[in-house]
């Protein structure tokens, strides 16, 4: 397999294609990985609020004086409220409120993750047979395969987590037979305690160095065999156990040019991040840090310091969207066209 031809055909079809940024925009806003994504929140901190004592009274003040009914039947007089007992039913209706629409979140994340996730396979593979493809054609693919897809992510999940548990087992069997001689040669005393800690340390690295490859290979084959079944259930329309045996089989048969090109894509994304680590934080410091320090100085009012980072932010969230929209595009048409390959031994139109 040529790994080189079809990165480069990848990278042709999600520039000559550009309505697959749209599918691949909206599944990293609804969802995208640890590359994903793992993404962070520490940049919203600033932007968290800390309650005290002073905010209770305040607010107790405020419905006092008739908020938030200024011109309600408790207009001048208060709300009625008594103490604590008259903030719970607020305190819960809000509650409530938050978890209906996290709810509404949730469900509209998942439909629209998996209905992007399988618009993009399907308009890759149709610009592959036709050289052409529309939101319309993969508005449709994706809409139609989403369960089935939504099902194969639970179910490799539910495998995932099985394995999790095999190696916490295997951390804890590595954690007894590492420390239990160590502990009882090093109370021996002598050249013991020596062996005692020549042992431990040996001991403990070769576990540890197991234990990472371990990681590595279930992260690698649980990878396939998603990218892989997601294929064969959109392209070839199988059900979603046959999906599954499906990339199995291909990640047996052709184990080798599979690993490779995650290792190709892995190696990718990594210069992908270290030019874009230090892009985003030279932009934050000029975009974001800088009009925000000197609103501080002119004002010396952190939410107007706040408030003037507000146009940057307007352009950067967008901006990180489209371009991690991008990226997720080429990354599937990348998976999508090896598939294709693996399969039948086709060779992608235009490579």
């Amino acid at each position: 397999m040529e790994y080189g031809r079809i990165i480069k055909h990848a990278l042709e079809i999600t520039w000559k294609h550009k309505v697959l940024w749209v599918f691949g925009a909206a599944a990293m806003v609804f969802g995208a990985r640890g590359g994903g994504n793992g993404h962070g929140g520490g940049q919203w901190n600033a932007l968290q609020y800390t309650f005290g004592s002073q905010d209770i009274a305040r607010w107790r003040g405020m419905m006092r004086s008739g908020w938030p009914f200024p011109f309600g039947p408790w207009s001048g007089q208060g709300v009625p409220f008594t103490g604590w007992q008259g903030l719970i039913p607020v305190v819960l209706g809000f509650l409530g409120i938050l978890l209906v629409l996290a709810f509404v979140a949730l469900i509209v994340g998942i439909v629209v993750r998996y209905t992007s996730l399988g618009a993009l396979a399907g308009m890759v593979n149709e610009v592959e047979e036709s050289e052409r493809t529309s939101f319309g054609s993969g508005l449709r693919q994706g809409w139609g395969r989403m369960l089935r897809l939504l099902a194969i992510d639970l179910l490799i999940g539910v495998a995932v987590f099985v394995a999790v548990l095999a190696l916490l087992v295997f951390v804890f069997a590595g954690i007894a037979i590492t420390i239990g001689p160590a502990v009882g040669l090093a109370d021996a005393g002598g050249a013991a305690t020596a062996l005692g800690i020549v042992w431990g340390v040996g001991v403990g690295l070769g576990f540890l160095l197991a234990f990472l490859l371990l990681v590595l290979a279930l992260v690698a084959v649980v990878t396939l065999v998603r990218e892989f079944a997601f294929r064969a259930c959109v392209i070839d329309k199988k059900g979603i156990f046959d999906a599954l045996r499906a990339g199995l089989r291909l990640v047996r048969r052709h184990l080798r040019e599979a690993v490779l090109m995650w290792l190709v894509l892995l190696g990718i994304g990594l210069l992908v991040g270290l030019i874009a680590v230090p892009l985003a934080l030279l932009g934050g410091a000029g975009g974001l840090v800088g009009p925000a320090l000197l609103a501080f100085r002119v004002t010396h009012s952190w939410p107007m310091a706040l408030l003037a980072s507000v146009p940057f932010l307007l352009v950067l969230v967008p901006l990180s969207i489209l371009v991690g929209g991008v990226y997720l595009t080429f990354q599937s048409a990348v998976w999508t066209l090896t598939y294709r390959e693996l399969r039948d031994g086709r060779e992608p139109i235009g490579g």
